[in-house]
């Protein structure tokens, strides 16, 4: 009879990245919600106004956040990698002029996505991040969104120390859109 125990040779399942959690896009705020003219055709679904107490203001949320989880994910696994380490460094840099501290655990959340094209010409680095904050139910809402190219060199020019110096001020580029965004949220709420 065969035994229901895996031997100590037979390979393991390799881990599963754990679960991202969904991020939903803030709904309009009701004074921006067009509503459509009557026309009699009842085919069309009528544009109802959602109720004010569950309008979501995306300024308002991001202009709250104190505290931030970071998580990364890159095409370049190693987590120790000069890019990844870069990029992560200019996100921390930015979060820090902002007086935001860094949690490791519970929203809102910064996702960043790297994306390193390794063997291509040229070589790219895209940075990708949205910034996600509860609202009542439990359900993360992006409040701030990015994608950006921060490298593009070409193959025969390819040195590590000008990929990092151009890195470097792509991916401060990157993070000072969010310091700049922030701050105007955080001015926009305090004078409304």
């Amino acid at each position: 009879m065969p035994s229901e125990t895996p031997s100590p040779e037979a390979p393991k399942p390799p881990p599963q990245p754990p679960e991202e959690p969904a991020l939903e896009p803030p709904p309009a705020p009701v004074e921006s919600v067009p509503s459509r003219p009557e026309t009699g055709d009842e085919s069309q679904p009528k544009a109802t106004e959602p109720h004010a107490a569950k309008t979501i203001d995306a300024n308002k949320l991001l202009a709250g956040i104190k505290k931030l989880s970071l998580r990364f994910r890159s095409t370049e696994r190693d987590p120790k990698n000069t890019l990844n380490l870069t990029i992560k460094r200019q996100a921390l840099d930015a979060l820090e002029q902002l007086d935001i501290e860094v949690e490791e655990k519970d929203p809102p959340v910064m996702m960043i996505d790297i994306k390193i094209s390794g063997a291509a010409d040229p070589f790219t680095v895209v940075i990708s991040a949205v910034v996600g904050c509860p609202v009542p139910g439990g359900k993360l809402v992006a409040v701030w969104k990015q994608r950006k190219q921060v490298v593009s060199i070409p193959a025969q020019r390819l040195r590590q120390d000008q990929i990092l110096r151009v890195l470097r001020i792509g991916a401060k580029d990157f993070f000072d859109r969010f310091v700049e965004d922030v701050r105007k949220a955080r001015n926009k709420v305090k004078f409304d």
